[in-house]
């Protein structure tokens, strides 16, 4: 249920994008809430939800959905992880991936594992208080 359009607010005359059935239903200010609609957010939205400090997921399904943040947030964690799931299809893939944390600067991940080092050899090990060596100027700087 999209909350209704203010004076000057365009009305978009389509179906949502996605309908996500919630799992876990409830009732807010005598609405039932049962289902979030989810269609691309606005550019203005996005522009908004880019400038801000910190984006949450309440935030993006507000403005996907047209629900107050307050009636985003009293969903039950799994239909909130569903609705998000669905969210991110209609959202720009850098936007994405900042939401879930990376960096569009980021490298891409290779598909090898990391190595690790090689294991020491005994005649590696050095002896840093071999007889002849030359502490230096430092060497009572804690005594």
């Amino acid at each position: 249920m999209a909350r209704p359009a203010r004076s000057g607010e365009p009305v978009y005359n389509h179906e949502p994008e996605r309908l996500v059935t919630l799992r876990y239903p409830f009732t807010v200010g005598g609405s039932k809430i049962e289902a979030l609609p989810l269609n691309p957010p606005p550019f203005r939205d996005l522009q908004y939800l880019r400038a801000k400090d910190l984006v949450d997921g309440a935030d993006v399904l507000a403005v996907m959905s047209g629900l107050p943040v307050e009636t985003i947030g009293a969903m039950r964690w799994p239909d909130v992880e569903a609705a998000l799931e669905s969210a991110f299809e209609l959202l720009p893939a850098e936007f994405v991936e900042v939401l879930k944390g990376g960096s569009v600067d980021a490298p891409i991940a290779s598909d090898e594992p990391l190595s690790a080092p090689p294991p020491a050899d005994a005649g590696d090990v050095i002896d840093l208080e071999a007889p002849g060596d030359d502490p230096g100027p430092l060497a009572n700087f804690f005594e």
